[in-house]
């Protein structure tokens, strides 16, 4: 994830929403062809002066961690991960409804945790809309967007993981058990945007608490 402060303008909400989907289909190829990501991840290596990588249409450029490294290390994992299809391609209102509570809990302060202001963990959050069923998780993403940005290098920055030592974020994208997720994007107060990424085996939606949801926010 991208981790750079600044001063650019925040997506407008319709922007939002196009990469909302956007994301979410690129998780979907991912997990089945991760393949034809290793060939797009591995272009970042001819981005990359050291620590410093200029991604295409962007005029600044990014200060990452580990330079190549990261990448190196993500073509290797890529290379031995077997294709992963049946992911669902509709996001799950519930978990997205859950993940943009996180947008707005912490985006709006400027925090980069899992962690909500109210103590609250992402399955407490997706309880709020129903029942996740087996396993659940999170990924997140900050950093600045535009034109130049599209869910495919969002994920691609997950997938490569920079800074992150477990590589969480990676093993989260290509865990096994995860067969659905919602996403949410919005402000962030350090890092211009941020994205939030809901997973679980199983979700079943409590409509009633989603209607709820919907009728508090339609009247703020």
């Amino acid at each position: 994830q991208e981790l750079v402060g600044g001063n650019q303008p925040a997506l407008t909400r319709t922007a939002s929403r196009s990469l909302e989907a956007d994301i979410l289909a690129a998780l979907v190829e991912a997990r089945a062809r991760p393949d034809l990501i290793a060939e797009r991840v591995k272009r970042r290596l001819g981005w990359l002066k050291g620590k410093e990588m200029r991604r295409p249409g962007r005029d600044v450029p990014l200060m990452t961690k580990e330079g190549r490294k990261a990448v190196d290390d993500a073509l290797s994992f890529l290379e031995a991960q077997p294709p992963l299809p049946g992911f669902s391609a509709e996001a799950v209102e519930g978990l997205a409804l859950a993940a943009a509570d996180h947008v707005a809990d912490i985006g709006a302060v400027g925090e980069a945790a899992h962690s909500g202001s109210d103590g609250s963990s992402s399955s407490q959050r997706q309880a709020r809309y129903g029942s996740w069923k087996g396993k659940c998780g999170e990924c997140l993403w900050y950093g600045k967007a535009g034109d130049w940005l599209t869910g495919r290098d969002m994920i691609e920055d997950l997938i490569v993981d920079d800074g992150v030592a477990s590589r969480g974020h990676r093993l989260c994208i290509y865990d096994e058990a995860y067969t659905c997720a919602g996403v949410s994007v919005g402000k962030h107060a350090v890092y211009s945007n941020m994205a939030a990424i809901e997973f679980a085996k199983g979700y079943e939606e409590d409509g009633e608490l989603i209607r709820s949801e919907e009728r508090r926010v339609g009247k703020e």
